[in-house]
């Protein structure tokens, strides 16, 4: 599960949470993106989490309410986007349905994508909240 523009922090303590990495995902040109030149790609973190500790559904419920997921983000860079994999596709679309419902159907700005080519961002980046 890989969710944009929410500090790692907020996830890497969590009971079944392995691991989390920040980096750069969803963007279509050509090269590795950096912080210094992320061409058409936004910065998120990754999350890696044991579902036999930590629920899917759970996760997701911490995740809808980490960000505004009514208002867009800032740009490419830090776009509220949400990515997944296949076997997590259908339980993501449902959790945001909830969240819309729960908030009188208001309309859903964050975006919900296909996991694609995740790259690891620079070490300075990594855990930045928490070193500092």
């Amino acid at each position: 599960l890989l969710l944009l523009r929410t500090p790692d922090a907020e996830f890497g303590s969590l009971l079944g949470v392995e691991a989390t990495r920040v980096g750069y995902v969803g963007g279509k040109k050509p090269g590795v993106p950096t912080y210094h030149a992320i061409l058409d790609f936004s910065e998120g973190i990754q999350i890696d989490f044991d579902p036999a500790v930590l629920s899917l559904s759970h996760l997701l419920e911490l995740v809808w309410s980490a960000h505004d997921a009514f208002r867009s983000g800032w740009g490419t860079q830090y776009a509220h986007r949400i990515f997944f994999t296949p076997t997590q596709e259908e339980e993501v679309r449902r959790s945001a349905v909830k969240h819309s419902e729960r908030n009188k159907n208001k309309a859903i700005v964050t975006t919900l994508e296909p996991m694609s080519k995740f790259y690891v961002a620079e070490d300075y980046h990594q855990k930045y909240t928490l070193r500092h």
